[in-house]
C-alpha cells in the first residue's frame, strides 16, 4: 500500500507517484490532501481520497477502505 500527500516537493506530485504506482505495481494507493483542486482531479482517475485534517479513524477507515476494494480486484 503507499499512503502520499498529493502535494509534493520538487517537480512531481502524489498524483504522478500514485500514476506510476498503478503502471508497475497493483499496489492500493491513498491520497492525502487539503487542496479539493487537486483531489477532484485524483478521484476522477479512480484514486482513494483521504481528506486533510483527518483523524486517526478516518485515516484506518480509508486505508481498509483501499486494502477491500484492492482485495476485490485480485
Amino acid at each position: 500500500m503507499v499512503l502520499t500527500d498529493i502535494i509534493m516537493p520538487g517537480n512531481a506530485n502524489g498524483l504522478d507517484l500514485a500514476r506510476e504506482v498503478r503502471q508497475r505495481q497493483s499496489l492500493p494507493v491513498v491520497l492525502a490532501t487539503g487542496y479539493s483542486d487537486q483531489a477532484q482531479a485524483a478521484a476522477n482517475e479512480g484514486f482513494s481520497i483521504l481528506r486533510k485534517p483527518y483523524s486517526m479513524s478516518g485515516l484506518h477507515d480509508a486505508l481498509r477502505e483501499a486494502l477491500g476494494a484492492a482485495a476485490k480486484v485480485a
